[in-house]
């Protein structure tokens, strides 16, 4: 997924005389490399402090202490403690009482891709699925509900890790789908068909909607109709609906979806940006931060522009290949076949970056915050402690 979660068994390091070196210093080896690509989040609980119990069993060493031995152990506790320190992301997280680490994750329902104990080490299946940097549908069983899980859920982690880090929650979370607006905005009357008129009215503009996903025939050169309603818009609301049930503490105060303006709308910029949002989230992006940002640009820079981007410094960017795409448009359970995202970097992916640092600079205003949501008088325990 886009991130290999793992963690350690505390109780690896009881009886310090029988640690695996071997096992521990291959582990060591693995972690660093993924730490290398930004790919693994180490994963602890605040109660545990997986931490603390290393660098206990660290200073236990006398100084003076020459066996071969025992200077092998002290070296292996200080690789491992630097390992899960200076690692690209950790999260500390608030657990149910009790010792075993293993049975907490499993309570709480987190998905840990490596348990390290004593003895274990990586094994083929288990290294290739941490380094993977590419998923397609069938990494999820074509499955809504797994992607849902094991692909947004391993990005929520990446959020606490960011929050507890830097002290200060990731500011954005932007969609940029050149090809939005197409699939959106009803045919101009300069179309030479039945007009229907790209107007200023909501009620209008909905009825336009509703009317062109009724009869694609009307504007046969946009992509309306069954994959307008089925793909995007479900899309959109599984992303969305993650987002905004995020922990306040940690979700990104912008939801905003970029996209490119026709030369011909241009003068309805602002209402079509309006327009938008009241047909596809329903009325509640008022209360939720939701944005729509329709950007009137030059066509060399849009051409590969299908992304995910976390943050306006682009702390974390996931290209998506058909952008919002990614519901298969008959069964909204099931993944689009041909979805596929990518971990981009900046080396890799270089222009695209560029671009969307661009983009950001010189177009992207602040929008509304969130507004709080309502909660009943009894809420749900947070696994999420910010430091």
């Amino acid at each position: 997924m886009p991130f290999a979660t793992y963690s350690i068994d505390p109780s690896a390091f009881d009886k310090i005389k029988n640690v695996n070196i071997e096992s521990f210093e291959n582990f060591c080896h693995h972690i660093n490399d993924l730490n290398s690509q930004k790919k693994a989040i180490f994963l602890d609980d605040i109660n545990i402090d997986t931490f603390k119990i290393i660098e206990k069993k660290y200073k236990q060493f006398d100084k003076s202490d020459n066996n071969p031995n025992n200077l092998r152990l002290k070296n292996l506790l200080f690789k491992v403690f630097n390992t899960i320190t200076f690692c690209s992301y950790k999260c500390k997280l608030s657990l149910k009482p009790g010792f075993n680490l293993r049975q907490k994750f499993k309570d709480e329902k987190i998905i840990v891709d490596f348990y390290k104990n004593n003895k274990n080490n990586f094994t083929d299946g288990e290294w290739s699925k941490a380094k993977r940097q590419n998923f397609g549908p069938k990494n999820f069983k074509y499955e809504v509900s797994k992607f849902e899980k094991e692909f947004l859920g391993k990005i929520k982690f990446f959020l606490i890790s960011y929050k507890q880090q830097n002290k200060k929650a990731i500011d954005s979370f932007m969609i940029f789908h050149k090809e939005f607006s197409n699939y959106i905005i009803p045919c101009s009357d300069q179309v030479k068909r039945k007009p229907i008129t790209v107007v200023r009215n909501r009620d209008k503009y909905k009825s336009s909607i509703e009317e062109v996903i009724k009869n694609p025939t009307l504007c046969p050169d946009r992509f309306f109709g069954y994959n307008a309603e089925k793909k995007i818009k479900e899309s959109i609301k599984i992303l969305h609906n993650w987002w905004k049930n995020l922990d306040p503490a940690i979700r990104p105060k912008k939801f905003e979806i970029v996209s490119s303006l026709k030369k011909d709308h241009k003068y309805l910029k602002d209402s079509l940006e309006e327009n938008i949002k009241e047909f596809i989230f329903d009325g509640l992006y008022n209360k939720l931060g939701v944005g729509i940002k329709l950007i009137n640009e030059k066509a060399e820079l849009w051409q590969h522009l299908r992304h995910f981007v976390f943050g306006e410094k682009l702390a974390l960017v996931i290209k998506s290949d058909f952008g919002l795409e990614i519901v298969d448009p008959k069964n909204k359970r099931r993944l689009f076949r041909k979805v596929e995202f990518t971990l981009a970097d900046k080396k890799t992916h270089e222009s695209a970056i560029n671009d969307i640092k661009f983009f950001i600079k010189t177009y992207l205003k602040k929008i509304p915050d969130i507004g709080e949501k309502k909660t009943n008088p009894v809420e749900k325990r947070s696994i999420l402690t910010i430091s």
